[in-house]
């Protein structure tokens, strides 16, 4: 039987729609379960798309926020 990785940007995705701090944390622990790298990052993107959303670049003008990690980014000159 294989058992599937979990997803850092189905987690992330997900875990920032929770707003009770205690909820979230809740499903991060059955979402992440012993793998404390997982965690972390997705605990880190958390507190960026925090800091991004305080700071007002994200809510604004209806802006829907959608982590995709699986496409690799590039930049525009």
């Amino acid at each position: 039987m294989t058992s599937e990785q979990p997803n850092e940007a189905d987690i992330f995705n997900s875990a920032r729609r929770i707003e009770s701090p205690d909820e979230r944390n809740v499903f991060l622990t059955d979402a992440c379960g012993d793998d404390s790298g997982l965690r972390q990052r997705v605990e880190k993107l958390l507190a960026a798309f925090a800091e991004a959303y305080l700071n007002g670049l994200i809510g604004t003008c209806g802006f829907q926020f959608q982590l995709d990690i699986s496409r690799p980014c590039f930049r525009l000159w």
